[in-house]
């Protein structure tokens, strides 16, 4: 399977990070394995519905993770502490919520969100989780964060999302989020998918061409 292989090679680098002697081979072993990358695509795949069979590899992944951090910061290097600590961090709340998803499922996500004990890195890649799964029963929770002013970005721009699947329901969260938004002083105008008019909107209510929030909440 596709995801489990890329899950699986993603271990396999971060293993080869842990064997790095110093903060230059380490960086040289990043940049080899374009690391970024593969990071990004196995936990995007690991994160969707039906991922029990994932369990396995994202634990190990997990486990790597922590102990590439903790390696990472030994270092001391500015530039790791700076790049690399971070990204790693986020990895880590990213493997930890698809963790969640594919032992507790939907409940599992569902408990991290609320939690806000929890980094919110991790509760926001567990709110993404949902949203790319978008049951049923969730749309309250996406309708939440579109009609609450000031609500976090990157959970709005989930939410947006995860409207396309809510169709009938979706409509009345976006207009209220167009309305809230145009309540301020916004310069750029946009066109409001739900009623085709242009909204002074922050969060550009045209939201089927709103970019998967992973490419611009994550990186």
């Amino acid at each position: 399977m596709e995801a489990i292989r890329r899950l699986c090679g993603f271990a396999a680098g971060l293993e080869r990070l842990l064997a790095a002697h110093d903060a230059a081979e380490l960086e040289a072993t990043w940049d080899e394995l374009n690391l970024g990358q593969l990071g990004w695509e196995a936990l995007a795949l690991a994160r969707r519905a039906n991922t029990e069979a994932f369990e396995p590899a994202l634990a190990e992944v997990d486990r790597r993770l922590l102990a590439a951090l903790e390696r990472c910061r030994a270092f001391l290097d500015p530039h790791i502490v700076t790049f690399r600590v971070p990204e790693l961090e986020r990895w880590q709340h990213a493997a930890a919520a698809a963790l969640v998803g594919a032992r507790w499922g939907v409940a599992g996500l569902r408990t991290v969100i609320a939690d806000t004990q929890a980094p919110l890195g991790r509760r926001y890649f567990a709110f993404l989780a949902l949203a790319e799964r978008h049951p049923k029963e969730a749309w309250p929770l996406f309708a939440k964060y579109l009609q609450t002013p000031g609500a976090h970005h990157a959970f709005v721009a989930a939410s947006v999302e995860a409207a396309r699947y809510y169709p009938g329901q979706a409509a009345d969260g976006v207009t209220r989020c167009c309305v809230a938004s145009s309540r301020r002083e916004f310069s750029n105008l946009s066109t409001c998918s739900a009623t085709g008019r242009p909204c002074r909107c922050l969060r550009n209510c045209s939201w089927p061409a709103i970019p998967t929030p992973m490419r611009a909440a994550a990186r």
